[in-house]
């Protein structure tokens, strides 16, 4: 009869897998990092355009199927700049969390560029359903990167946006008086987390 004893686990070796853990998640943050200047432009921008949308309507300087045409520009060049230069999160798959970071994001120009093809069709978009399309992948964008990234101001973006989502839900339509909640969601749950991620990068390196 063989004699079976017991595998009686290495602490070297345990140890050794937790710093490699530990090594992988401080690059992944590092590389979430890099994008935080990505998320202050575009946010700082879409949520300005929101905001001189929303001036426009009370003044009446342009008719509706007008004003929205900014939207599908701004959405295009928010995606196609996670392809542009050299640090883009599109040049950096060979890291998860940039990988995660692409994925996230181009998952949700998809679904919103889906809508405004279909919605073109018939005018234009429902802005009722496009707020909540845009606050729930939102959410979902900022929940994924949040979770894979274990950083809570991205999981409480995420909780904004999901937030934003329940009250248009709750509402049943989308005003002119309901624009500050789109530009403020934006300015606080998009750029907030650029600014976020901007200082944890300057503040990890210096530490």
């Amino acid at each position: 009869m063989f004699d079976h004893a017991p595998h009686i686990p290495n602490p070297d070796d345990a140890a050794e897998e937790l710093a490699i853990i530990h090594a992988m998640m401080a690059k992944g943050r590092k590389a979430a990092s890099l994008d935080g200047w990505h998320l202050i432009v575009w946010g700082s921008l879409i949520s300005g355009l929101l905001c001189l949308q929303h001036i426009a309507d009370l003044a009446d300087l342009a008719p509706g199927s007008r004003l929205w045409l900014w939207q599908p520009v701004c959405l295009i060049g928010f995606t196609a700049s996670i392809f542009i230069g050299r640090r883009a999160a599109a040049r950096r798959l060979s890291n998860p969390i940039s990988r995660i970071y692409t994925t996230a994001f181009v998952s949700m120009f998809i679904c919103l560029s889906l809508y405004m093809v279909a919605g073109s069709i018939r005018d234009r978009p429902d802005p009722y359903v496009m707020s909540l399309l845009y606050h729930g992948t939102m959410g979902g964008v900022f929940f994924t990167m949040g979770a894979a990234t274990r950083l809570r101001p991205l999981l409480i973006a995420a909780l904004g946006w999901w937030s934003g989502f329940c009250i248009f839900a709750w509402k049943g339509a989308i005003q002119v008086s309901d624009f500050p909640i789109l530009y403020v969601s934006t300015l606080l749950f998009l750029t907030g987390p650029g600014v976020y991620l901007v200082w944890h990068k300057t503040h990890k390196s210096a530490g």
